[in-house]
């Protein structure tokens, strides 16, 4: 949420998001110095995309806005593009591309603000990426409370990140379940937008863009810092909301970004992680070379407040 970051943030050295999304408007002011690289594996020109800009401003706005980690750098990965239907959508074989490219160019942190059903080939480029010392940072989808389990929040070693709204309360149509980390603040959210201008934002794409700058921060006052260190260290530092405790709708609580930095500066040895309650998920199957097929393709969810869709089939907003 913009207005987050630490206002001490320049004394340490800039931790690096990758951000695996729709196109990116790197030359928008508010990411000015902040690209750090891009890639686009759907190699075909479009122009860039609200989705992925509101994104990226969420971690690193720094000229009328403030993200929530002003020093960090971005990877801009374009793996969604429009499909015929005018849904901006991927397949499992581009975010793998996007998972070894951000693993290549020295990602610390990967926000996934996408979901759909459970990918194998997606799942095994997550457990790669976590194996190698990269934070994982997901969006529960916007399927609302009868949803199961939207991929790949639902990974183990992933930070699944619900939505609230003012007041602390849950955005109704949040994703809900075991595998919900935290919460961050999704709702109405002034963002970047393509050509130089600004929208209001709503969904938890925008709140897993909260956390990942937030994890940012983390990182550059302790790059030694591992993923369950960050998972720990959120998770202690939450502040608790809905009924007593963790729960299915709020994690451990809304994300707290100076609890977690101030503690990230205290702690001197290691953190073991607390257990954390996720689905059970199948062994991921070798990846093989070939992209999904259609049906198999992921969507981003939907971040706007409309009629609940499909699992499947999560939309951008219609503007």
């Amino acid at each position: 949420m913009p207005g987050f970051g630490c206002p001490r943030r320049m004394r340490w050295r800039a931790a690096a998001a990758a951000v695996i999304d729709s196109g990116v408007d790197i030359d928008h002011p508010e990411l000015s110095g902040a690209i750090a690289g891009s890639f686009d594996p759907l190699g075909r020109k479009e122009t860039p995309h609200q989705h992925g800009t509101g994104i990226a401003g969420a971690i690193v706005a720094r000229a009328k806005l403030t993200g929530g980690a002003p020093a960090a750098q971005i990877l801009a990965i374009r793996a969604f593009g429009e499909s015929k239907a005018g849904r901006q959508n991927s397949t499992s074989f581009l975010i793998l591309k996007s998972l070894d490219y951000a693993a290549g160019h020295g990602a610390r942190i990967v926000n996934m603000s996408f979901a759909g059903p459970r990918d194998p080939l997606i799942a095994r480029g997550v457990a790669s990426a976590a194996a190698r010392g990269i934070v994982m940072v997901a969006a529960a989808g916007n399927a609302g409370p009868k949803s199961p389990p939207l991929h790949p929040a639902a990974l183990p070693g992933v930070i699944a990140v619900s939505a609230t709204s003012p007041g602390d309360t849950l955005f109704s149509a949040s994703s809900r379940g075991p595998q919900i980390a935290l919460a961050a603040p999704g709702v109405d959210i002034l963002l970047p937008a393509p050509g130089g201008k600004y929208e209001m934002m709503t969904g938890t794409s925008f709140a897993a863009a909260f956390v990942s700058g937030i994890v940012a921060l983390m990182i550059e006052r302790n790059p030694t810092l591992a993923p369950d260190q960050v998972r720990a260290i959120l998770t202690q530092t939450a502040r608790d909301r809905g009924p007593p405790g963790r729960d299915d709708l709020f994690g451990a609580g809304e994300a707290d970004a100076f609890a977690a930095v101030s503690r990230v500066e205290r702690i001197a040895a290691p953190l073991a992680a607390p257990p954390v309650a996720e689905p059970a998920v199948e062994p991921p199957a070798v990846a093989t070379a070939q992209p999904a097929i259609p049906g198999d393709a992921i969507e981003m969810p939907s971040d706007v407040d409309e009629k609940v869709v499909a699992p499947a089939q999560a939309e951008l907003p219609g503007r």
